[in-house]
């Protein structure tokens, strides 16, 4: 999926190399000539709909699939224009069962461009989505090494955000894990 000032559907679930490069080669914006004349400011449409993006894909590409889901983010974590917040992003990718793995991905050249700046890019701008992207990652399950664990709770209700807590005996270990899920 590429998400700007729409979410759009590039190439669906497919194990085919060459489909995934036509795709990600179809959302290489950067690609466009620097030579030809950039169109009028006020005919730009701004957005990065990240918040937007997220649900779309847990709901219409990792809902319906079976097993482990992952959703991989290639984003300056920057949302703009999006009227979906952070946490009803998360929401929706816990409920698809998915993890969310991002890379911050940041083009100065591109943004350069974009802003009618020089070169020299002050990190600080390069890193503003960067809380956004450890918070969706953290929630969902998507940060670190991992190991899969199951249970059965004692008394399954449906419906609602269930807290859990899990720990490990070892005081050399770190868990990184979600807090909660939702019962089905």
């Amino acid at each position: 999926m590429k998400f700007d000032v729409a979410v759009t559907m590039l190439q669906g679930v497919t194990s085919s190399r060459r489909e995934l490069q036509a795709a990600l080669q179809a959302a290489d914006l950067a690609r466009r000539n620097p030579d030809e004349a950039e169109p009028p400011r006020e005919h730009i449409l701004v957005g990065t709909k990240l918040h937007e993006a997220v649900p779309n894909a847990a709901r219409d590409v990792m809902a319906p699939e079976q097993g482990r889901k992952a959703l991989i983010l290639l984003t300056d974590g920057v949302d703009f224009g999006s009227r979906i917040r952070l946490d009803r992003a998360i929401e929706h990718a816990q409920r698809a069962d998915t993890l969310v793995y991002s890379i911050l991905y940041f083009d100065p050249r591109g943004y350069a461009r974009q802003h009618r700046q020089g070169n020299g890019m002050p990190q600080a701008v390069s890193r503003k989505g960067q809380p956004t992207l450890k918070q969706l990652s953290a929630e969902t399950g998507g940060l670190r090494n991992q190991s899969s664990m199951g249970f059965t709770p004692d008394h399954p209700e449906s419906g609602g955000y269930r807290k859990i807590r899990l720990t490990a005996r070892n005081p050399g270990l770190t868990v990184q894990a979600r807090d909660g899920y939702y019962a089905r």
